[in-house]
């Protein structure tokens, strides 16, 4: 919820934009150079800030409030959505869309193992898109319906997520979410999916041999793979020509800590979260129009360093690269495999987004060093999260727009 402050300042920007009858521009594929935009956008701010040079808006969706009932569509929710894409083409945007499949209504959960659960018998929060058919037909009808309603060719970016969670991750604190019937091995199974190498199996338990243990997480890995591929055919077959972005955040298991977890046995940590980039992208290697999506620019790992000329010469299993920041570490994966590069810094009051250093905006701030990560890296598109916080504090518009065009040299 915004403020009333905001509230104010964003529908008198909003009648400004009107005003000025600004001839909307249709969105296709991102045009060349880096963009910068903002997540949680406002449509009322949309024109100030494309003035300023933050020329990118996500359109963020509500599954739960789009088809608050299987088959049954909100015309409210709808309409308001389509006024707010219409102000943010009409300021000459590129759209991002955030699908809000995370934001499951009540009925999905009701599905044939609509619920992940662990080896530890817990039922997870959120839905399992992953292992789920039910769940995933039942996706398919949402999408096939915002394609009816907004079009997915006018959008630039899809933002690509697990389901059951915002980012490319399963929902868990450490377990792992391949326990449902499904998972399982059983009829309810996604369609196409590789087996369950070793049903019954459960994670931290000796006596199966390494090379098994193995497979069991490549597999795992493997099922965010193969939920990745199976939207980005959703949506190819829709037409969409513009850029998947894959959300991944953090270093995650790097690779010398992903063999050290196979040799264990997989107990409880990271893994279990599914974070092992060196695994997913690998397998998602020559995947068209795919962006590595860093969901956590800044985040002070490594000493937030920058990507190097020479980073293409380190091998993504060269331990020299162990204590490189997530940005430098997935830029570099994203490299290794030929994907395009992008990301968003944490939200505020996220983790390493806290106080003086979020609020800083001097050169040792979050944004300016985020800003310097994703032009050193190379990135296509940039996020700022979130644009709340541009316009009820602690940053403003004009923090960011003058922290760009010092990172850019003025070329934003």
């Amino acid at each position: 919820m915004i403020s009333a402050r905001t509230a104010v300042v964003l529908t008198l920007l909003l009648m400004a934009t009107a005003a000025c009858g600004t001839r909307p521009k249709q969105t296709g594929p991102p045009p060349g150079g880096l963009i910068f935009g903002t997540l949680g956008s406002h449509a009322p701010a949309a024109a100030a800030e494309n003035a300023a040079g933050i020329r990118g808006a996500t359109l963020e969706l509500d599954w739960s409030a789009y088809e608050p009932a299987r088959g049954v569509f909100s015309a409210s929710y709808v309409t308001t959505i389509k006024e707010r894409m219409r102000a943010f083409r009409a300021a000459g945007q590129q759209l991002t869309l955030a699908l809000g499949v995370h934001y499951s209504p009540d009925w999905v959960r009701g599905l044939p193992d609509a619920v992940a659960t662990d080896q530890h018998g817990a039922r997870l929060a959120g839905i399992d898109m992953v292992f789920s058919q039910p769940v995933r037909e039942a996706v398919a009808e949402y999408f096939t319906r915002i394609d009816a309603d907004l079009g997915v060719r006018n959008f630039a970016y899809i933002r690509l997520t697990s389901g059951g969670n915002a980012e490319m991750l399963y929902n868990t604190a450490g377990s792992y979410a391949a326990f449902s019937p499904a998972a399982q091995n059983g009829p309810g199974m996604a369609t196409g999916m590789k087996r369950n190498p070793l049903p019954g199996w459960r994670p931290g338990r000796p006596g199966v041999p390494p090379a098994q243990v193995g497979a069991w997480a490549d597999w795992y890995i493997g099922a965010l793979v193969d939920v990745t591929r199976w939207q980005i055919a959703r949506f190819e077959a829709m037409g969409f020509t513009g850029v998947y972005q894959a959300v991944t955040p953090g270093s995650g298991v790097r690779p010398e800590a992903y063999d050290q977890a196979v040799r264990s046995f997989l107990p409880d940590g990271l893994l279990g979260i599914g974070g092992a980039w060196h695994r997913y992208y690998a397998a998602l290697a020559g995947t068209p129009r795919l962006m590595v999506y860093v969901s956590s620019v800044a985040d002070r790992s490594g000493r937030d360093d920058v990507c190097q000329a020479a980073d293409r010469g380190i091998a993504v299993t060269d331990t020299r690269a162990a204590g490189w920041s997530a940005t430098r570490w997935q830029s570099r994966l994203a490299d290794e495999y030929g994907f395009r590069k992008g990301g968003e810094n944490p939200g505020y009051g996220d983790g390493a987004a806290k106080g003086t250093y979020y609020a800083d905006t001097s050169d040792r701030g979050m944004l300016a060093t985020a800003l310097r990560q994703a032009v050193r890296c190379e990135f296509d598109v940039f996020n700022f999260a979130h644009d709340e916080q541009l316009w009820q504090g602690p940053l403003s518009l004009s923090a960011y727009a003058d922290l760009v065009r010092a990172a850019t040299g003025g070329r934003s």
